[in-house]
């Protein structure tokens, strides 16, 4: 589990999740989030545009970080961990992001550009 969390660093990739499950260990390894730039720039500048600047913001927070509680957004962006959870509420309704894994350990995937 070290040696894998050491390459995770090196490779300047997010930490694995080891998940215990069946009385074996699932190890889930997440791209960085940087070289899937192009499409969640889109979709990004897209959620700005239909949903607003701040909703375009936790977006953004999402996608470099997405372990992150609708709680730690709310403390990045200044605003109620409620008024994220609408944001984020919205997202998933029109099919943007969905929750991966438990409420805790999960984390947020972007599933890719909504339809026009």
């Amino acid at each position: 589990m070290e040696k894998i969390t050491d390459a995770c660093k090196e490779a300047q990739l997010p930490a694995p999740q080891f998940i215990e499950r069946s009385g074996g260990i699932l190890v889930e390894l997440r791209r960085n989030p940087e070289t899937l730039g192009h499409t969640k720039e889109r979709v990004s500048e897209r959620t700005a545009e239909d949903f607003g600047i701040e909703q375009g913001k936790s977006f953004e927070i999402i996608c470099l970080h997405p372990e992150f509680s609708a709680e730690q957004i709310a403390d990045q962006l200044d605003k109620t961990p409620r008024t994220i959870e609408n944001y984020i509420a919205k997202l998933k309704a029109v099919g943007i992001i969905e929750r991966k894994g438990p409420k805790l350990g999960g984390h947020w995937e972007v599933i890719g550009e909504k339809n026009p």
